[in-house]
């Protein structure tokens, strides 16, 4: 199990303690909902996976709506943003790299291997920036506030040693984001059966994001 799936039902437990059945509805929740999206699961195949009755999933949750919540609204807000922005600045961003291409190649490695260890949460994130005014708003704010001035500070170093070009820090994050997430949703979210070969798109992705910066 997942650290996310296991804060999920951490979680769930602290108000009352969450019976087995209802820790097989949340598992069986996350995984249909990250295979097929939010809109075209219903509460009957999330029953049918956790193997309970669908009225057991109602008496906890009065619609499908607030089984997503309970699952991804308080994870959002405790477990990713600590996960998505505070670790990754603490483990990848704040460090004085050397050259651009280290940098670069820790970003997309840690990234990805976030994706591959956490897929259901990758792609449950990436479902509801495309459909929740409310995320987009987090992520900006944990952007702004927290990721924003790091990359400055990086932006900065990497200029002083003549590793990238003279660019801004919302250019410098777009070709990293853009070049990054578009390798990990085809891959864990668009077309996660085809036969990836994840190392050589690790290198391209490296070799397009510093032939961009350099």
């Amino acid at each position: 199990m997942s650290k996310w799936m296991n804060y999920i039902i951490k979680e769930g437990s602290k108000e009352n303690k969450l019976t087995k059945k209802q820790e097989n509805i949340l598992i069986a929740a996350v995984e249909l909902i990250s295979e097929k999206g939010y809109e075209k699961v219903s509460t009957a195949e999330i029953a049918k996976r956790a193997g309970v009755a669908e009225g057991t999933i109602f008496r906890k949750y009065k619609t499908k709506r607030d089984l997503l919540d309970a699952i991804f609204i308080p994870s959002f807000m405790r477990f990713v943003k600590p996960i998505v922005i505070k670790e990754f600045i603490s483990t990848v961003l704040d460090k004085d790299y050397n050259t651009l291409e280290s940098f670069i190649e820790v970003i997309v490695r840690d990234r990805y291997e976030f994706a591959k260890d956490e897929t259901p949460l990758f792609r449950i994130i990436i479902q509801e920036i495309i459909s929740q005014d409310y995320i987009k708003e987090e992520i900006k704010e944990m952007f702004l506030i927290d990721a924003y001035p790091v990359f400055t500070k990086l932006i900065k170093r990497l200029k002083d040693k003549n590793e990238i070009i003279d660019v801004d820090e919302i250019t410098f994050f777009r070709i990293i984001i853009t070049n990054v997430l578009g390798f990990l949703i085809p891959r864990f979210v668009l077309f996660p059966d085809l036969q990836w070969s994840d190392e050589k798109e690790i290198n391209m992705t490296i070799k397009n994001i510093i032939k961009s910066l350099s």
